[in-house]
């Protein structure tokens, strides 16, 4: 049951940063989800996404260097 709910949070997460393309707020909303999972398949390209969009605050670049050091 648990795993269905993170799945369905996952798909409206992705599906509210698709749809807002250009926003690091929804960018920022899914890579923040993806940090609180263990599972981090999208974290890597949610952090593309951030980092394409233009300056990113310090607090985002952190986040993306502490989540890929910890990629397998």
């Amino acid at each position: 049951m648990k795993t269905g709910r993170i799945q369905e949070a996952e798909r409206q997460f992705l599906a509210a940063a698709n749809l807002n393309q250009g926003e690091a707020l929804a960018w920022s909303a899914l890579l923040a989800f993806y940090a609180r999972h263990p599972e981090r398949k999208g974290a890597a390209e949610a952090c593309a996404k951030l980092l394409s969009l233009g300056p990113a605050d310090g607090a985002v670049k952190e986040q993306c260097t502490a989540l890929e050091r910890e990629a397998p």
